[in-house]
């Protein structure tokens, strides 16, 4: 499997970074991880064709003071989307986060793999 280098920022509360990847198939996608407010549920990444991923958060060990965790997958190259942290009640706990540069970097990933066959 390759792999590139990372697209994306972590900062305190929510944020991502994501790292696209391609089997020896030629078959890509992008995992796309971070950190998420404590109190979150799930994070959804909602793309610009009106697909929708989503993962569960989770805890970590109370040593670690900057929030919860989260990580998914998507082999579907969007032309943008956004990132949504949210409570137990489907409610945002953050400003979402454009997705943009995700897809990008797996379109990206893609055309290496066609480029492959």
């Amino acid at each position: 499997m390759d792999a590139s280098g990372f697209c994306g920022e972590l900062g305190k509360g929510f944020g991502a970074v994501s790292l696209p990847v391609v089997d020896r198939e030629g078959a890509a996608e992008v995992l796309i991880f971070g950190l998420a407010p404590e109190g979150s549920v799930a994070v959804r990444l909602k793309d610009n064709d009106g697909q929708v991923t989503e993962a569960s958060t989770r805890e970590v060990p109370p040593a670690f003071t900057r929030g919860d965790v989260f990580v998914f997958s998507t082999n579907r190259a969007s032309t943008g989307g956004a990132l949504e942290v949210l409570d137990g009640e489907d409610r945002a706990l953050a400003p979402a986060v454009a997705a943009d540069g995700f897809f990008d970097q797996l379109r990206a990933v893609q055309r290496i793999g066609a480029a492959r066959d």
